[in-house]
């Protein structure tokens, strides 16, 4: 498994760090991809650093919450679904 990081400035994939985007023949696919895909792009440039080990607020999120599906795992194993949306933690 690889990692490119595309880094954005004013809402346009500027560069990647991946060796293709280095070879300086035009934007590599995955500055490409993150440019053809504005939800991508949007939520790129919404991101933030956090040097404290917080979180950020995505207070415009309006995306729904999935539903859980805890019922088809064990009960010590709660579903990603209520994790990421803060109903169980995984140490319950």
């Amino acid at each position: 498994m690889h990692e490119y990081r595309v880094r954005i400035q004013d809402g346009v994939p500027e560069s990647c760090s991946c060796p293709a985007d280095a070879s300086g023949n035009g934007p590599c696919k995955h500055r490409v991809a993150v440019a053809i895909r504005p939800r991508i792009l949007e939520l790129a440039v919404k991101m933030r650093v956090v040097a404290d080990g917080g979180s950020t607020s995505c207070g415009d999120d309006d995306t729904a919450d999935l539903p859980c599906e805890c019922e088809q795992l064990s009960e010590a194993l709660p579903c990603w679904n209520c994790i990421d949306a803060g109903r169980r933690k995984l140490s319950e």
